[in-house]
Parts: structure tokens; C-alpha cells; sequence
């Protein structure tokens, strides 16, 4: 049974696994010292920016108006990435 999120879905798990092979996102172990440092923190940040993009895109979240932010995600979420 093909269902309405089918194809989006399929591209965006294929795009994931495009970015875990191709070593565009950033390693596990960066993830897992930010944990172990928010974990261990007397006062913990309410968020961490973490990865090799978390600057970028807070960054363009902050200088794009809520629209164009929001079209662009829909945009990365449809298109193949790599």
C-alpha cells in the first residue's frame, strides 16, 4: 500500500544515508562530547549548537524572514541532496 508521505519518506531516509556515507554530516563523537559536557554541566545550556552546520544554520534561520526559511526547508526536503 503506497501511502501520502511514501515518496517523501524514501528520498529524505536516501538522502540521510547519502549523508552518513559520504561523511557530509559530522561524527557521532562530536554529538556524544557535547552530551557527556551537558550532562556533566553544573548549569546546561538550553541548547548546543553541535556538527559541522549548526552555525550556518542558525545563522541563515535568523537572517532569512520566517517564509523564506520555511520555503527553503520544504526545498532541502524534496530535492536529492547528494
Amino acid at each position: 500500500m503506497i501511502t501520502a508521505y511514501e515518496q517523501t519518506g524514501t528520498m529524505m531516509a536516501n538522502n540521510l544515508r547519502n549523508m552518513y556515507l559520504s561523511n557530509t554530516i559530522s561524527d557521532p563523537a562530536v554529538v556524544r562530547k557535547a552530551i557527556v559536557r551537558a550532562v556533566n554541566a553544573r548549569r546546561p545550556c538550553t541548547r548546543y549548537r553541535i556538527g559541522r552546520m549548526a552555525n550556518a544554520i542558525v545563522f541563515f534561520h535568523w537572517l532569512l524572514p520566517t517564509r523564506w526559511w520555511d520555503a527553503f526547508l520544504r526545498l532541502m526536503g524534496t530535492r536529492k541532496l547528494i
